[in-house]
């Protein structure tokens, strides 16, 4: 994971905080606070390790590489507790991949019977 990667991923968890728990705070460390009685403990060490990484990354600091490979795993785990179970979101490109190699495979498939046929 990078830091642009890990910044939208936590402004997804920001957005899911404020719609799912009605968490107002300022900062995402407050609406961790807000949020925490209606979480789970685990949850909220995860999210509080993750506020203190995106509070830095906002003001300029850069998540060492281990800080950001952990963080991925945390987002990970925190994110079906903040999405009432929604699964997370696949990335466009991943969709844009999958169907081009849908489209290949279609096409070689139509390759083959079209020789098969003509034989």
């Amino acid at each position: 994971m990078n830091k642009r990667k890990f910044m939208k991923q936590m402004q997804l968890l920001d957005e899911l905080l404020e719609d799912n728990f009605d968490a107002t705070g300022a900062t995402f460390a407050a609406k961790v606070v807000e949020a925490t009685p209606q979480l789970p403990k685990g949850i909220v060490e995860k999210l509080s390790f993750l506020a203190n990484l995106y509070d830095g990354a906002r003001e300029g600091k850069t998540p060492s590489e281990a800080d950001l490979k952990q963080a991925g795993y945390w987002i990970n785990a925190a994110y079906p507790y903040l999405s009432n179970g929604v699964p997370m979101p696949k990335s466009v490109l991943s969709r844009i991949v999958r169907r081009l190699v849908q489209l290949i495979v279609l096409a070689l498939v139509v390759f083959a019977a079209w020789r098969f046929l003509l034989r």
